[in-house]
């Protein structure tokens, strides 16, 4: 079905406007909420306030001439009001069907979330979830998909996250 559904769009998007030469660069964070203990108690969910609807991660597009940093805590800040510490490069998720707007290849960061989130414009309903409550069945595009693998990252199934040097 998601594929038909990415083959009509192609074809529509071919006949009324030009189909750009490479993929759209985006990034969203994993933004982990310690406790005092020093243990994850949660992550930021933001509800999206546009299409595709939905539950999601912050983040969105990076801008030409812009460092993957510097785009992640510019839309973090936009999106819910936050800090962020301790980038990680998660994963770079790429198929050409995981956006139903367009092809983005999506750079999902780890990071450390300093303040409380707050809803915004853009992101609505921005709260602290506990990975015990992560509402599956609810989320925009492959966002359930990138939870589940940091949920594998977190109990040991997958083990490789690479640090962001500032430059």
């Amino acid at each position: 079905m998601v594929r038909i559904f990415f083959l009509v769009s192609l074809i529509f998007l071919s006949a009324c406007a030009q189909i750009p030469d490479a993929p759209a660069l985006t990034t969203n964070a994993i933004i982990e909420i310690y406790n005092k203990n020093g243990d994850v108690e949660g992550l930021v969910l933001i509800e999206r306030n546009g299409y595709p609807f939905g539950k999601s991660l912050p983040g969105g597009k990076i801008e030409y001439g812009e460092k993957l940093e510097t785009a992640i805590r510019r839309l973090v800040k936009a999106q819910v009001d936050m800090e962020l510490m301790d980038i990680k490069q998660f994963h770079a998720y790429s198929s050409p069907i995981r956006d139903p707007n367009y092809h983005a290849i999506e750079i999902t960061v780890l990071a450390r979330g300093i303040g409380t989130p707050r809803s915004s414009r853009e992101a609505l309903n921005a709260a602290v979830v506990p990975l015990k409550d992560i509402p599956w069945g609810k989320f925009a595009q492959d966002k359930e998909r990138i939870l589940r693998d940091y949920l594998d990252y977190q109990q040991g199934k997958r083990t490789k996250v690479i640090w962001i040097p500032t430059l």
